[in-house]
């Protein structure tokens, strides 16, 4: 059985430790299921990543507070890829925010 080289260090070193692949010149450790990484994209296709600024593309009714306006600015924005409301963000007069990225553009 072969086994890959480190993706780190390219060494031809590698061991197996029950299922991770082990370097022992590096210490690198992964497995050899592909990792997915998850964008979030703005409403144009545009990838956003953390601390981002962004503006409000149409008026948002908020629960409990005043309706956030169109074309307001939200600045240091932090992703949250694996949720359904992906964009945390803090809001002057409505504090902690999480909204959908797709009434959002990048700024």
């Amino acid at each position: 059985m072969s086994l890959p080289n480190c993706p780190n260090c390219q060494s031809d070193l590698t061991y197996m430790d029950n299922n991770l692949y082990v370097c022992p010149m590096c210490f690198h450790e992964w497995s050899d299921v592909e990792e997915t990484v998850v964008e979030v994209k703005d409403v144009h296709g545009n990838v956003l990543n953390d601390g981002d600024s962004v503006a409000v593309i149409r008026d948002l009714k908020i629960k409990g507070a005043p309706t956030l306006k169109q074309n307001t600015t939200i600045k240091n924005i932090v992703l949250r890829p694996d949720e359904d409301e992906n964009v945390m963000c803090k809001v002057d007069g409505f504090g902690t925010l999480f909204l959908k990225s797709e009434f959002l553009k990048k700024i």
